[in-house]
């Protein structure tokens, strides 16, 4: 692994952190319908990450079959992770349905769970851990 390539992962996760905060600072209050506007995930934020993930995608084999989540550790956490996002995502358009949310929110989140498969499968490949692919002889 590239130690370079390395940090600048760890920066992108950093910054994604940062902009989960601030998603969270624009949420209606408890109780409330007044939203916090103190920043706001923007247009840029959401572009950024989209490049992110098309520049580890575009390191990866292409996908051959649905990826059950596992293989390396790192992996697993990204999936896991993903999981919660995906969550996230649901409870944001559920409370979008009674209170204003901004769009970019769930759209940031929406790519926050492409990103984090995008980096469980690089986590794979980095571990030299092989893809585990769905078995369609199961059904």
């Amino acid at each position: 692994m590239i130690l370079n390539e390395r940090n600048t992962r760890h920066e992108q996760v950093l910054q994604i952190g940062k902009q989960m905060m601030v998603a969270a600072r624009t949420a209606p209050k408890a109780k409330g319908v007044d939203i916090i506007e103190v920043a706001l995930i923007t247009d840029e934020d959401i572009h950024r990450l989209e490049k992110a993930i098309d520049e580890a995608d575009a390191l990866l084999p292409p996908l051959k079959a649905f990826v059950i989540p596992g293989g390396s550790r790192g992996s697993a956490v990204c999936q896991v992770c993903r999981t919660v996002c995906r969550r996230a995502e649901r409870r944001i358009l559920a409370m979008a349905e009674e209170h204003e949310v901004t769009e970019n929110v769930s759209a940031f989140v929406n790519r926050l769970s492409d990103y984090l498969f995008v980096l469980a499968r690089k986590m794979n490949i980095l571990a030299e851990t092989d893809e585990i692919y769905w078995d369609k002889s199961c059904i």
